[in-house]
């Protein structure tokens, strides 16, 4: 079935028809079979495609990504407000699983948080989850 989803993908991109197609269903399936590249080649000419192709590629899987796809694009970061939230979600998540389970939790460093942001200069930031190892170790 990936064939069927990058050879459809080929076909649009090549004869631009992109405004023919239902692009939010191809670039889902794109996206579920991993296929990026072959999503990148549809919104490659289209603002509005590439936002679209941002927006459905953002979930927590898809952090790191996305948030290099952002940046690829020359858009901000902080056009995005549902990633960020996604972004500042997994990282509560992730310090919240070592604080409280630290032989379960899934990890990641400073160095991959500081990968995820790279870049991005003006990020509004909550600091509630940065106290919060504080507020529980107390």
């Amino acid at each position: 079935k990936t064939k069927k989803y990058t050879d459809s993908a080929n076909v649009v991109a090549a004869f631009s028809l992109q405004d023919k197609v239902n692009m939010k269903e191809l670039l889902k399936k794109l996206i579920i079979k991993n296929e990026l590249v072959h999503a990148k080649s549809l919104v490659k000419d289209s603002k509005e495609y590439r936002i679209m192709l941002i927006n459905l590629l953002s979930s927590n899987d898809n952090c790191k990504r996305t948030a290099l796809l952002i940046k690829e694009y020359g858009f901000s970061l902080i056009d995005f407000p549902m990633f960020i939230v996604k972004l500042q979600k997994k990282t509560i998540k992730s310090y919240t699983n070592a604080l409280f389970h630290p032989w379960e939790a899934e990890r990641i460093g400073l160095g991959q948080i500081a990968e995820l942001f790279e870049g991005y200069k003006s990020l509004p930031v909550s600091y509630t989850h940065l106290t919060l190892p504080t507020i529980c170790s107390v």
